[in-house]
């Protein structure tokens, strides 16, 4: 059995809100498509697109906390491989 410490339990519907935009975040941001040769140009698009939907939603999360300072760094980092 796993060490239950180790585990992050969601306190209320915004720590879990939060967690699964992150993960989202996370996932768009390993799955990314940097390739700039013509065949990959769709994987590309597409990947841009996630990043892009991903970063809207978490924003317009953080905005409605106030928490500004947290939307410029997740900018950043989404915005990081484009």
């Amino acid at each position: 059995m796993t060490n239950c410490r180790a585990l992050f339990i969601p306190r209320d519907v915004d720590e879990e809100i939060l967690l699964l935009l992150l993960l989202g975040q996370s996932s768009t941001l390993n799955e990314a498509v940097l390739d700039w040769q013509p065949e990959y140009e769709a994987q590309r698009e597409r990947s841009h697109q996630s990043a892009y939907n991903i970063l809207a939603l978490i924003s317009i999360y953080l905005s409605r906390k106030q928490a500004f300072h947290l939307i410029s760094d997740v900018s950043l980092d989404l915005l990081s491989f484009n």
